[in-house]
């Protein structure tokens, strides 16, 4: 599939993120947006509740995260990197629900994920796009990346982020109903007003 990054920053763009999870929360948390308690195992684990333990910090779309519960066994290391596990507020035992605010250039759009066969929400699941929006004329967050997505979910009154990806899949969907021209035009302007090309 055509790239919507401008030619200049192809070459350098990967899927693979090249920077650690905790240093991506930082990056949200800096930004302004709430995330989930997090640190090293041996710290976490005396909270008593459930934690995402991350086994790979550099991976994402379902990989490199383990979900554990307390009175489950203790299978990692005192170092290993951890965050509260935090489930939406209409999430069940049966069926995970997160969403993803995905910025492309300049459009802001909001995903709702749900799965009913693992407790991550984008494993074997279904998702929406909930709203589409140019948010040309709005300021943007700080995140300077020109596309970007920030993974969430809603507890009570809060919205708890914990995922930063700046390498993340637009689908089909979203691409079809706004025009991969536009939001290369999107992209592209994004690119110039940062000075990225």
């Amino acid at each position: 599939m055509k790239s919507l990054l401008p030619p200049e920053l192809q070459p350098q763009w990967n899927v693979r993120d090249t920077v650690p999870r905790r240093d991506r929360l930082r990056e949200l948390a800096f930004a302004g947006y709430r995330i989930p308690r997090c640190g090293m195992f041996a710290d976490m684990v005396r909270l008593g509740v459930p934690l995402v333990v991350y086994t790979d910090e550099l991976a994402h779309c379902g990989e490199g995260k383990a979900l554990w519960k307390p009175g489950d066994e203790v299978r990692w290391p005192k170092s290993q990197f951890c965050s509260e596990y935090i489930p939406d507020d209409r999430s069940t035992s049966t069926m995970a629900i997160t969403y993803r605010e995905l910025h492309v250039g300049l459009w802001k759009f909001i995903l709702r994920y749900e799965s009913s066969k693992s407790w991550m929400s984008n494993v074997d699941g279904d998702y929406s796009v909930l709203t589409a929006n140019d948010e040309r004329w709005v300021s943007r967050q700080i995140i300077p990346h020109p596309m970007f997505s920030i993974d969430y979910t809603v507890s009570g009154d809060d919205h708890f982020h914990f995922d930063l990806n700046v390498c993340p899949f637009v689908p089909l969907e979203i691409i079809n109903r706004v025009g991969r021209d536009v939001l290369q035009k999107s992209v592209a302007d994004f690119c110039r007003s940062r000075r990225l090309i």
